[in-house]
């Protein structure tokens, strides 16, 4: 859980150094920095770190919500039997998922 975790937030792009890069590239940059700061190539040393902004939208919940989920929960949803079955073999085996709006919307 917490490899997703971080995984889904490294990936994430934000603006930084007048283009769009994601956060493994800046914490890559910033090490880098450091590094030669401590190598002794630069003489200051500072970071550059831009706003991160927390999606409130947590992929854990929904996660466990779809493997929890009952046949009749299923039902009530409108979501079909085989589309559900794919989600949870998908997450089971560690796969990425795509869930389409429609069964988004119905989630």
């Amino acid at each position: 859980m917490l490899l997703d975790k971080i995984t889904v937030n490294l990936n994430k792009t934000v603006e930084y150094k007048g283009k769009h890069h994601s956060y493994e590239f800046i914490l890559l940059d910033n090490v880098r920095n450091l590094s030669n700061y401590v190598v002794g190539i630069s003489k200051t040393l500072t970071f550059n770190i831009p706003y991160i902004q927390i999606a409130l939208n947590d992929p854990t919940k929904l996660r466990d919500q779809i493997l929890n989920m009952t046949s009749e929960e299923r039902r009530k949803l409108g979501i079909r039997r085989n589309t559900l079955w794919y989600i949870k073999n998908n997450l089971k085996e560690g796969r990425q998922i795509k869930i389409y709006n429609r069964v988004m919307k119905e989630l």
